[in-house]
């Protein structure tokens, strides 16, 4: 019954994602060793091997079919599920093992990182979706994704609109230092000024710069 969708508060995304490491794990380790990687290329090639069920490479040594290696994984995917997060599956989620922080360039000092950084939250998607927000698989605390998002209308630009997170300012103490965050995570966005007039109704601070 699982729609696809990989929200954060799945709990058949969170057994998707685990199904799909195991079963890269279990058909590379025996040609790969202990070191498999889990990139991009990985899913590639797993989606065109699943597509082969008569594939070599689904034999784990006693003719073991593609489902039979699924049903393996499978297994391994639950008791993975189940050490981590209990033996119920409505304590499972997605967004539990794929949680993103917004880091500034500092933050990486634990006392500045308590300060400066915003996170973590529990976000869905990965680097195949929609909003794709990619987790390093060597450092689950790295993201790669679109932290600024714009929609123009090329016919009236003046509809135009956006939303960057985790705000405007890169000043620690402004109220835009991370007040896009809400808004980023919902798929929100706010008006993007064009006009003139525009501009001047909205705006709210000002800064001159003049020369010496």
């Amino acid at each position: 019954g699982w729609d696809g969708a990989l929200a954060a508060g799945s709990a058949a995304a969170a057994l998707y994602q685990a199904l799909r490491r195991e079963l890269a794990t279990l058909l590379l380790t025996p040609v790969l060793g202990d070191d498999v990687p889990l990139g991009d290329r990985t899913w590639w090639w797993l989606e065109h091997v699943l597509a082969l069920p008569d594939t070599a490479w689904f034999d784990q040594g006693n003719g073991e079919t593609r489902d039979d290696v699924l049903r393996l994984a499978l297994a391994r995917a639950v008791d993975e599920l189940r050490a981590a997060y209990g033996p119920a599956p409505r304590d499972w989620a997605w967004g539990k093992r794929h949680r993103m922080t917004f880091g500034h360039i500092l933050g990486k000092q634990k006392l500045l990182g308590a300060v400066l950084n915003r996170g973590p939250f529990e976000v869905g998607g990965d680097g195949h979706t929609i909003c794709a927000l990619h987790q390093n698989t060597e450092d689950p605390t790295s993201f790669s994704g679109p932290p600024y998002r714009m929609i123009v209308d090329l016919g009236d630009v003046r509809n135009s609109v956006s939303v960057l997170t985790p705000g405007q300012s890169g000043r620690l103490g402004s109220p835009h230092y991370d007040d896009q965050i809400d808004a980023w995570m919902s798929g929100a966005y706010h008006p993007m000024l064009y006009a003139r007039e525009d501009v001047e109704r909205e705006a709210a601070q000002r800064l001159q710069l003049t020369p010496t």
